[in-house]
């Protein structure tokens, strides 16, 4: 199954796909909404379960980030507003009879990047709030900068994290630390288990330019 670019446009997604690596071909997915800190849509979910369809038997890795200084700033919330979000269609009320099934090809976006044949790496800086903190969670290994932020956000909105978040979430930070605890920085998340920091390097980066942190 090929991936269409027009689904990926839609959804604000860049995909690209690098063959050069010694141990083998991995993916890079950056969430490209950075005028909205990458907040999130149905469009972007189908796009990234249409990249999870699509992904080449080839790949090993995948990397998931997020242009600009965020991460994802979860949901976009125009999405409960009367005017919705240009281009999007409006969301189905919760009584629909196929609201359930709706829910299910969102969630695609996100359950993907457990498939055992690949190593799924969240790449994240700035904030990871709502939805995006689940994207976070759904990977494999989260790779935290100094200044992330992560928040399960949802149930301050009156919202269930549906989107496949809370397990893999009780899986990757010890019960100890859960109690009480939806929030956190990203030394926190390594404190507590739930994520590694990014390796400094120790010289400077290439041309002599001082090294990124």
């Amino acid at each position: 199954m090929s991936i269409d670019q027009a689904d990926l446009d839609r959804g604000g997604l860049c995909l690209e796909i690098d063959d050069s690596r010694p141990a083998g071909c991995v993916a890079t997915v950056t969430l490209n909404r950075p005028r909205r800190r990458n907040a999130m849509t149905p469009a972007m979910w189908h796009g990234l379960a249409a990249i999870g369809a699509g992904l080449p038997d080839r790949v090993r890795v995948v990397v998931v980030r997020g242009e600009g200084t965020s991460f994802s700033a979860g949901i976009d919330l125009r999405m409960f507003t009367a005017a919705g979000v240009p281009g999007e269609e409006p969301l189905p009320p919760a009584d629909d009879p196929g609201f359930e099934q709706w829910i299910a090809a969102c969630q695609a976006g996100f359950t993907w990047l457990r498939d055992p044949r690949i190593v799924s790496v969240a790449a994240v800086r700035g904030h990871a709030i709502g939805a995006g903190c689940q994207l976070a969670l759904c990977c494999d290994l989260r790779l935290l900068a100094d200044d992330a932020r992560l928040c399960i956000k949802e149930p301050a909105l009156g919202l269930v994290p549906d989107l496949t978040g809370t397990k893999p979430r009780a899986r990757a930070v010890p019960h100890r630390a859960q109690r009480g605890r939806a929030r956190g920085t990203g030394a926190e998340a390594r404190r507590d288990g739930g994520a590694c920091r990014r390796p400094r390097r120790r010289h400077g980066g290439p041309g002599g330019r001082p090294a990124d942190r």
